[in-house]
C-alpha cells in the first residue's frame, strides 16, 4: 500500500508580476513562484495539502505557463530570435521540456520573424556601425539565424558600400600610425581590415588608395 506525502501550503502572497509566492511546509524551496492560472486551476489556498502526484504534476504545469510567460516578457522588450530566447530561458533555470512547450507556442503563434530581424540589424545597426559583410554573417549566426536568411539578407549590400566601410575604417586607423616605414603602415592596415572580416580584394583596394595621402 502506497503511503502518500502530502505538502501542505503554510503561506501565499501575491508578487508584482500577477502570480504568486507559494510557501510549502518543510519543503527543500523556501518558496515556489506559481503562475496565476495554475493558482486557480488547482484551487490552492493556505492550509491546503496536495499529494506526491498532483504536487509534482503541478509543478511541471506551472514551469511551463512560467516559461511562457517570460517568453511574452522577452519578446515585449526586445526582438530575439529563438536561439536567445532559449538562452535567456536557460539562464532562468527552466527543463527541456519548459522550454520545448515555450518555444512551440512562439512557433504557433509566429512570434519570431527572423527574416525580419536580420533584415532589421543588416540595414539598422549593422549600417551605422559599418560592419563588413563577414562579420555581419558572424553576427547573424551567432544569433541562430538561417544560413539560407543570411545569405540573402547580407547579399543586398553592394561593394561600394563595402568599401567605403572598410575606408572608413581605414582613414580611421591610419590616423593612430605614426610609422615613417610605409611597409609597416600597409602592414597595419591589412591586419586592421583583416580583424573586421573585410575581403582581400576590398582591402588591397582601400590600403592603396589611403596609402597614397599617407606618402604625401
Amino acid at each position: 500500500i502506497k503511503r502518500w506525502s502530502m505538502y501542505e501550503i503554510i503561506k501565499i502572497t501575491k508578487k508584482r508580476n500577477s502570480n504568486y509566492n507559494l510557501y510549502i511546509k518543510d519543503y527543500r524551496d523556501e518558496k515556489i513562484e506559481i503562475h496565476l492560472d495554475i493558482l486557480y486551476s488547482y484551487a490552492l489556498y493556505k492550509n491546503y495539502e496536495i499529494d506526491d502526484d498532483t504536487f509534482a504534476q503541478m509543478l511541471i504545469e506551472n514551469e511551463k505557463k512560467l516559461a511562457k510567460q517570460r517568453v511574452l516578457k522577452i519578446l515585449a522588450t526586445a526582438n530575439k530570435t529563438k536561439k536567445e530566447i532559449i538562452l535567456k530561458l536557460r539562464e532562468r533555470k527552466f527543463s527541456k521540456d519548459a522550454i520545448d512547450y515555450a518555444i512551440k507556442f512562439v512557433d504557433e503563434y509566429n512570434f519570431v520573424n527572423e527574416e525580419n530581424i536580420a533584415q532589421n540589424l543588416v540595414e539598422g545597426s549593422y549600417s551605422r556601425k559599418k560592419y563588413s559583410k563577414r562579420a555581419m554573417v558572424s553576427k547573424l549566426r551567432q544569433k541562430g539565424i538561417e544560413s539560407s536568411i543570411i545569405e540573402n539578407t547580407v547579399s543586398l549590400i553592394d561593394d561600394d558600400t563595402e568599401y567605403k566601410n572598410a575606408l572608413y575604417f581605414a582613414e580611421k586607423k591610419i590616423r593612430s600610425i605614426s610609422d615613417e616605414d610605409i611597409y609597416k603602415v600597409k602592414r597595419k592596415l591589412i591586419s586592421a581590415l583583416s580583424y573586421r572580416g573585410f575581403s582581400y580584394d576590398i582591402i588591397q583596394k582601400v590600403t592603396k588608395e589611403v596609402l597614397k595621402s599617407y606618402q604625401n
